[in-house]
């Protein structure tokens, strides 16, 4: 019985999770669907909860709008009433997403986005990440990640840079996303996650029982600066 109250709650965390960073500053300013339904919305004061049940990352874990409620109860950012999310702070479009961003190449097949956001953490708060895949469903090797604020990209910069990991005055052929690019139906491949502004921190089962340091970062993964 406890088990099973544990595994109920662990699943409408993430999909507390999930729902927030759908309505985040950061995915709001790149996903035009939500964004546009967002807006749409803000009249009446909110997002249909359906809405969310049409997304695949929440509708694999919950199947009615009840749970949608449960889950963000909890929630700092959102709210629910009358069938309705909608978020407590007015959103801000990002306009420095290209300078909070960094490009990650020697991505392991077995990466999953939760994995790169705490590799990369160390460095600051990830707010985006987007880790393509090929048509055939695999990790093609790269990832893009996206900072908070300008000075956390710095600092991985700095930190790359430091250890011999930055790239370099390489030909742009050269680049995994060049060399790997399969058309504009690769994109229907990506995944992306992230956590929204001011998240708190995880709870204890969540984090990954392997601490990352920065050194173990800097000396693992090439990075290029989104703008050099």
């Amino acid at each position: 019985m406890a088990e099973n109250i544990e595994h109920n709650e662990r699943i409408l965390r993430k999909v507390r999770k999930q729902i927030e960073f759908y309505l985040s500053d950061a995915n709001l300013s790149k996903d035009r669907v939500t964004c546009c339904t967002y807006s749409e919305a803000i009249s009446s004061g909110g997002i249909p909860a359906d809405f969310f049940l049409k997304c695949n990352r929440v509708k694999e874990r919950i199947t009615t709008i009840a749970e949608i409620e449960e889950a963000l109860k909890t929630s700092k950012y959102l709210q629910f009433a009358d069938g309705k999310v909608f978020r407590k702070f007015p959103f801000q479009p990002r306009t420095n997403q290209d300078r909070c961003t960094i490009y990650v190449e020697n991505i392991p097949s077995y990466a999953t986005q939760e994995k790169v956001r705490k590799w990369f953490r160390p460095y600051g708060k990830v707010v985006y990440v987007s880790l393509p895949k090929s048509k055939a469903g695999t990790i093609k090797g790269y990832a893009f990640v996206e900072f908070n604020t300008e000075e956390e990209a710095e600092r991985c910069k700095a930190s790359h840079q430091e250890s011999g990991m930055y790239i370099e005055n390489r030909d742009p052929a050269e680049l995994l996303s060049v060399k790997t690019f399969e058309g504009f139906e690769d994109h229907e491949g990506e995944t992306e996650t992230a956590e929204p502004e001011n998240q708190p921190c995880e709870s204890a089962e969540e984090v990954h029982s392997e601490e990352v340091t920065k050194e173990d970062v800097a000396t693992q993964f090439r990075i290029l600066s989104r703008t050099n």
